[in-house]
C-alpha cells in the first residue's frame, strides 16, 4: 500500500489532483486508515498512471472518465474480439482522434 504521498511521486500528480479525480469520480475513493490517512493499492496507482498518460494526450477529464469507464484491456490475442469489444475501442478510438 501506498501514502498518498508515495502515490503522487509514482505517478506524477500532485496530491491535490488526485484527492481533486477521487472527489469527481474518476478514481474511486482511496482506502482510509483509522486515522483517516488515504492508503493506494497497486492498481490504484497503475489507474493514476493511466490517467497521468491520457492527461497527456490533451483528453478533458469526462473525456478520460469515459475512455477508462469500460476498465477492459483488449491486449490479448488468444481471445478474439466481441462485438461489444470492437465497439468499445470505436468509442475510444473516437474519443482519442478528437484530441490528437
Amino acid at each position: 500500500m501506498y501514502s498518498i504521498g508515495q502515490a503522487a511521486e509514482l505517478t506524477g500528480f500532485s496530491i491535490d489532483t488526485i484527492r481533486y479525480y477521487e472527489k469527481i469520480g474518476l478514481t474511486k475513493p482511496a482506502e482510509r486508515s483509522p486515522g483517516g490517512l488515504r492508503s493506494y493499492s497497486e492498481d490504484d496507482v497503475k489507474r493514476l498512471s493511466s490517467l497521468h498518460c491520457l492527461k497527456r494526450t490533451g483528453l478533458a477529464l469526462e473525456e478520460m472518465k469515459a475512455f477508462l469507464q469500460e476498465g477492459r484491456c483488449f491486449a490479448n490475442p488468444a481471445f478474439p474480439l466481441s462485438g461489444e469489444d470492437r465497439e468499445a475501442i470505436e468509442s475510444r478510438t473516437r474519443i482519442l482522434g478528437g484530441s490528437i
